[in-house]
């Protein structure tokens, strides 16, 4: 019996397997639709604008300022107000002059050196202010000052101005130039106010009914203190023989007369117990820096005249008997002046 032999399908050379994929399909319009996904648009952040270099300088300046002023206000609290407003006042004076004999040096340096860089205006002054405010400090230490302040001009120059070490010397050399001349400038003009207030004086000297000069004031002064059954005593080891101690206990002393006691300056003792003296006259004692001792037993001062007392940093004994002066007065002058011995 012959089988009949099953045909298998010849292979087509054009069959493209996605045609019958297609085929096998359901019609478009049937098929189910897919919800396409929007995609968030990406913001492009721009990149922060960069700071400024005048500004790190310009905060720079401003916080090394701010240690400064805070040691100089520790040091007045230690005691040191007459050297630190002495400083204050030449750095004060210093520093504005520097700054526009810097500036003009830089011009002139410039102009003399064939065009030296020294960069934007703006970037100039700050860096300016930078650089002599630490160069005039170092100026005020004593006898060193000036050799110290060398190698911060040179080395200063080089790196916030970006110069080569030809460039700085020179820039510095016109400075220093710039600086001699402005020196002798403002030394003519101080010889010729003191010559031409001497030559007032002069004048004046010439005048009658002038005023008593200071040495007979103080005669008078002193005599005037005699009258009223005081006293005063003189050192005798000095060449100059100041008065050292003045004693009007008891005497008719008044808040009017204290002004008199600024005239001398090394006095050390003052007794005024028993005297008409308050509050107001305590101002004027406080004149008297050099007091060491001090007698105000018997008198009208209360706890805020004491106060004036604080200025009198080498004050070593004060009596108080028999005043309005209260524990708490007493309390808080001892703070300023820790060693005080007080007696009430």
């Amino acid at each position: 019996m012959v089988q009949a032999r099953r045909k298998h399908p010849v292979p087509r050379d054009d069959f493209d397997p996605d045609e019958r994929a297609e085929d096998d399909l359901p019609p478009e319009e049937d098929r189910p639709r897919k919800k396409k996904k929007r995609r968030k648009k990406k913001r492009l952040q721009r990149p922060a604008a960069p700071v400024p270099s005048w500004l790190w300088w310009l905060g720079g300046t401003a916080a090394l300022m701010l240690v400064v002023l805070l040691a100089g206000l520790f040091l007045i609290k230690e005691g040191h107000r007459d050297v630190v407003v002495l400083y204050g006042i030449m750095f004060a004076v210093m520093m504005p002059i520097s700054v526009v004999i810097m500036i003009v040096a830089m011009i002139l340096s410039s102009a003399l050196a064939g065009g030296i860089e020294f960069g934007e205006l703006h970037d100039v002054i700050i860096k300016s202010i930078a650089l002599l405010f630490v160069i005039n400090l170092i100026y005020l230490i004593p006898f060193v000052g000036g050799m110290l302040a060398f190698p911060f001009w040179l080395f200063g120059s080089m790196i916030l101005f970006r110069l080569d070490v030809w460039e700085a010397r020179f820039f510095i050399f016109i400075n220093w130039l710039l600086n001699l001349a402005v020196k002798w400038f403002l030394l003519g003009l101080l010889v010729a106010a003191l010559t031409h207030a001497h030559a007032r004086d002069e004048i004046e000297d010439a005048v009658p009914g002038k005023p008593a000069p200071a040495d007979q004031m103080r005669e008078d002064f002193l005599d005037d203190i005699q009258r009223r059954g005081g006293d005063y005593d003189v050192d005798v080891n000095d060449p100059e023989g100041p008065v050292i101690r003045i004693k009007v206990t008891g005497g008719p002393f008044t808040d009017a007369d204290t002004p008199g006691l600024k005239q001398f300056t090394k006095l050390r003792t003052l007794e005024i117990g028993s005297t008409q003296v308050t509050d107001a006259g305590l101002r004027d004692v406080a004149e008297a820096t050099s007091l060491q001792a001090l007698d105000l037993s018997r008198t009208q001062i209360t706890d805020k005249g004491l106060a004036h007392l604080k200025r009198l940093k080498r004050l070593q004994w004060l009596v108080l008997t028999g005043t309005k002066v209260t524990d708490k007065g007493v309390k808080e002058l001892k703070k300023a002046l820790p060693k005080l011995q007080v007696t009430r």
